[in-house]
């Protein structure tokens, strides 16, 4: 038998670990989510802050770090989307419906935003103040572009850099996992993932830059990889939990051997980190949100974790979460424009409440806009999923 049944008993009772349906939704990972873009906020709202007192130092230093929820996001996708193709694998639509669904599904909200930031720059600095680079943001390319430059572009739409790494993982994807046979699939993203951790190393003992190897694709493939792992094993025998323990103990060992390397490089400033560090601390990132997904779609139904996930407001914030990450930058770009931004005006004891109380208004604020656009573009275009279905495998031919 697979279950006793006093551990049976106790799941049913909201006592023991769930078993998830990953073919259904999952509210814990809106509160993920919801986690990682606040994470990706804090970064971004105090970026180009001078601390003044020990409170603002820590408040700072902590905001460095949140560029880290970026990778839980990538994490979380290659765990969803490989989730999809797994069970779709053998679809006569499968192409057709995954392109078609990925494209109404992200498309409208990015290149509304794009559009509406172009035509900002144009009215207030005519069209020779567009970002040189604006190609490479149409085509889901910007993250080569910051290779190619090795600098950051326009702040308003820096973030997008994430978004082209994900676009560029759709591309090829799919084939990969229509191509693979299931046997061998855990294997091929294994192997994966190490060759990722050894070519990022390689890259930067080569004199590639701190930048080049954090927003291309090729060299942040294994926190996508991660993510697909977690969706294949999720789906064998005993599912994610039977993996419960090994994400408590392991995700515990991932974390702390990040922040051993973080206290070890003497700084928060991933630019700074030494070549060791920065080539695997990735991949032990991606191990860290890894347990994390495990820990939380397996959850006691009753524990404060599932609580805490699951609440009205993280699943909100998660539900809007990716438009969230689309508007926040802009956002703060504007309030920093306008003189608003706590470093313009807030200085001593004042200035890490007067942080904590923007970043709470960025959020909100980042969540309004979200919630339009929300009902304004990205509902309406999700309604056209309706029409790219996935269709049944065609049943096999009757033996003889």
């Amino acid at each position: 038998m697979s279950d006793r049944p006093d551990a049976l008993a106790a799941r049913e009772q909201g006592n023991g670990p769930r078993d998830p349906d990953l073919h259904g939704h999952l509210p814990a990972l809106d509160g993920l989510r919801a986690l990682a873009v606040t994470a990706v906020i804090v970064h971004h709202g105090l970026q180009l802050v001078v601390p003044v007192d020990a409170a603002s130092r820590l408040l700072v230093a902590a905001g460095h770090l949140g560029w880290m929820g970026v990778d839980l996001f990538f994490v979380l996708s290659g765990f969803l989307i490989t989730g999809i193709l797994v069970d779709v694998r053998g679809s006569p639509s499968y192409f057709r419906a995954f392109y078609l669904r990925r494209v109404v599904r992200i498309f409208p909200l990015y290149y509304a935003a794009l559009a509406a930031w172009s035509a900002l720059v144009v009215l207030r600095s005519g069209a020779a103040g567009l970002d040189p680079d604006l190609a490479g943001l149409w085509l889901y390319a910007s993250n080569y572009v910051l290779v190619w430059r090795d600098a950051w572009g326009s702040r308003p739409v820096a973030h997008f850099w994430s978004l082209a790494v994900e676009e560029q993982f759709y591309l090829f994807w799919p084939a990969l996992v229509a191509l693979v046979a299931p046997a061998r699939l855990r294997g091929v993203l294994g192997a994966l993932v190490v060759l990722t951790l050894a070519g990022r190393l390689v890259q930067l003992s080569a004199g590639g830059s701190p930048l080049s190897v954090y927003v291309a694709t090729h060299s942040r493939l294994d926190t996508l990889v991660v993510g697909a792992l977690l969706a294949v094993v999720g789906r064998e025998v005993g599912g994610l939990r039977a993996l419960r323990p090994l994400a408590g103990w392991g995700g515990a060992a991932a974390l702390g051997a990040v922040a051993a390397g973080v206290l070890a490089s003497g700084t928060v400033v991933w630019e700074a980190w030494p070549v060791w560090f920065l080539g695997t601390v990735f991949t032990g990132i991606a191990l860290t949100s890894a347990a994390a997904v495990v820990l939380a779609v397996t959850a006691p139904p009753t524990g404060a974790l599932a609580r805490l996930l699951d609440s009205p407001a993280l699943v909100s914030l998660g539900k809007h979460s990716y438009a969230i990450y689309v508007v926040h930058l802009p956002i703060d770009h504007v309030v920093r424009g306008l003189g608003l931004h706590p470093a313009a005006w807030a200085s001593g004891v004042a200035l890490a409440p007067a942080l904590v109380a923007y970043l709470g208004v960025l959020v909100g604020l980042s969540w309004a806009v979200a919630k339009v656009t929300w009902v304004a573009i990205e509902a309406p275009a999700l309604r056209l999923k309706g029409r790219a279905p996935y269709l049944p495998a065609p049943a096999p031919p009757p033996t003889s």
